[in-house]
């Protein structure tokens, strides 16, 4: 099987309609995870004029950039590390000790038009 582009959506589980992550990455289909070491280019509410483009980079770190506000420039969250399926639940790692429950909703070939049917786990 060959390595596939995929976008993932992920909706934060206590406001679904604010806060959608959205990323672009290469899946390996033997193991269902991000494949490479390298970046990761996403956004939060990548579709609305609030959008929040970021960087996720090898060590799990979600990077806003210089223009975000310093203390809410850097996020955690573990997806490198999980094999990913639709309704996969996680956690995002905000600052101040704060933290949010998000789950995946689409895995989706990047150029397709339907959901991709990933593993359960």
């Amino acid at each position: 099987m060959a390595f596939e582009l995929t976008r993932l959506i992920a909706i934060w589980v206590d406001d679904p309609m604010q806060s959608v992550l959205t990323c672009d990455f290469v899946l390996d289909p033997t193991t269902h995870k991000m494949s490479g070491m390298w970046d990761v280019f996403g956004a939060i509410d990548h579709a609305s004029p609030e959008s929040r483009p970021f960087i996720l980079n090898r060590q799990g770190v979600i990077d806003f950039g210089s223009l975000a506000q310093e203390d809410m420039r850097y996020w955690r969250v573990p997806l490198r590390e999980l094999a990913l399926h639709i309704g996969l639940e996680f956690w995002i790692e905000w600052p101040h000790d704060d933290r949010g429950l998000y789950r995946i909703e689409r895995l989706a070939k990047l150029g397709s038009k339907g959901t991709k049917h990933s593993h359960d786990g």
